[in-house]
């Protein structure tokens, strides 16, 4: 998958940047940033509202809004955060080509231990059960990472936000 947006691959997001891509409450954004990046953000980039993201962390957060959404226990959403934000641009691209677009956190796998904190599966296909497709559209990595460009390609469109204090070539009021 390519995109245009390679310019996001280097940028850095603020902590309102990444309420905005993801839906989360920045307390949230805090409070998972603290314990499931884990020297990431949390610690080499600022602090509270002062911290700043990669894309792959906004990705993580997304993934991991998305898993709460769908009522999976702080295990596995600590587990998906963890996991996603450890990938590599191109190891995401190189597992979507394959159709490896379901995460699967070490915590699911029990006492198996895999380098990266997880791994990166095909999403189950059985047409019989039409809630296990929505529940896998839903936590489909690929579907999050493509609203996640989208949402920060919005926000990089935007007009930048007008300064402080007296506007510049306004006029004179009379």
């Amino acid at each position: 998958m390519t995109t245009d947006l390679d310019f996001t691959t280097l940028s850095l997001f603020s902590a309102g940047e990444v309420c905005e891509v993801t839906g989360l409450h920045l307390n949230n954004i805090d409070r998972w940033s603290t314990a499931w990046l884990q020297g990431k953000a949390a610690g080499h980039r600022g602090s509270g509202t002062h911290r700043r993201y990669t894309l792959i962390e906004c990705l993580a957060l997304y993934a991991g809004a998305r898993w709460r959404a769908e009522g999976a226990d702080p295990g596995r959403v600590a587990g998906v955060v963890y996991f996603v934000s450890r990938l590599h641009r191109e190891q995401l691209e190189a597992a979507f080509e394959e159709g490896r677009t379901f995460p699967v956190p070490e915590v699911m796998l029990g006492n198996v231990s895999l380098p990266g904190g997880g791994m990166l599966l095909e999403p189950v296909n059985d047409p019989d059960n039409p809630s296990l497709r929505v529940l896998m559209d839903a936590l489909d990595l690929k579907r999050c990472w493509e609203h996640v460009l989208e949402r920060v390609a919005e926000l990089r469109s935007r007009q930048p936000k007008p300064l402080r204090g007296r506007a510049v070539n306004s006029a004179p009021v009379s």
